[in-house]
């Protein structure tokens, strides 16, 4: 979809749209997961994973081809920092 969308001629703007409302659905199936798995975690199921990783797939490609001021955004509003050794 946001290959789709890019190669189409998208800007940043359509593909970060595309991540956040990835991120939405993923927080609302976390809050669900969460939600019912009472006070002990629970270790998603193959299914959920396997999901999971198919719904987010296409973002790697994304962020591979993505300019790299964007992908910085991207990895910001994730909450990712790079840690380099000494």
């Amino acid at each position: 979809m946001a290959r789709a969308a890019l190669d189409a001629g998208a800007g940043p703007a359509v593909v970060t749209g595309w991540i956040a409302q990835t991120q939405a659905e993923r927080a609302r199936a976390e809050a669900d997961l969460n939600a019912n798995a009472g006070d002990s975690p629970r270790r998603m199921s193959r299914a959920e994973i396997t999901t999971l990783v198919t719904a987010l797939g296409e973002i790697t490609t994304v962020l591979r081809d993505a300019d790299p001021v964007d992908k910085a955004e991207v990895y910001r509003q994730l909450g990712l920092r790079l840690h380099l050794p000494p």
